[in-house]
């Protein structure tokens, strides 16, 4: 069972695999209320919360090209969109830091 370290939070349930899929962390947002926006994504909060880092971490890999893909809203100014296959991907690799 791994938990969240900052808000000690259960994460989503692993598979027999061990893998993490698209829907474990659609059930995930869904069981704690959060927001999910049209073609899965998600918001900067969510994704911090799902991923167990904190929003300023994200904001650092945005800033120094670290290889978690993400869009932005209107004409790519916006708000930092995560697609929930895009994080799940994530999860299922090595942890980079």
């Amino acid at each position: 069972m791994k938990r969240c370290p900052y808000c000690n939070r259960i994460l989503p349930a692993e598979d027999e695999r061990g893998a993490i899929s698209q829907e474990d962390l659609r059930k995930f947002c869904l069981e704690r209320k959060f927001v999910i926006f049209a073609g899965d994504r998600v918001d900067e909060k969510t994704a911090a919360a799902l991923l167990g880092k904190s929003n300023g971490t994200l904001r650092n890999w945005r800033g120094t090209g670290r290889p978690l893909p993400y869009t932005r809203s209107g004409a790519g100014r916006g708000r930092p969109y995560y697609h929930l296959k895009v994080l799940a991907e994530f999860l299922n690799r090595a942890d980079p830091e």
